[in-house]
């Protein structure tokens, strides 16, 4: 699996029982099923190219 998957999958369920509140207002998932890998040398432009490629 993933690392980040892991990552959402953990933080999901540790928001959920801290927050119950969570349930009613998304009830099916916490985070979107994607991810981005990048470096911290990635300029912003790639960036921007990720988010507006991600409804398509």
């Amino acid at each position: 699996m993933c690392k980040p998957k892991k990552v959402k999958g953990r933080s999901s369920r540790l928001l959920r029982q801290h927050f119950p509140h969570l349930k009613e207002w998304c009830p099916a998932h916490l985070w979107s099923p994607g991810c981005y890998h990048g470096s911290v040398g990635q300029g912003w432009d790639v960036v921007e190219k990720y988010i507006s490629t991600q409804n398509k």
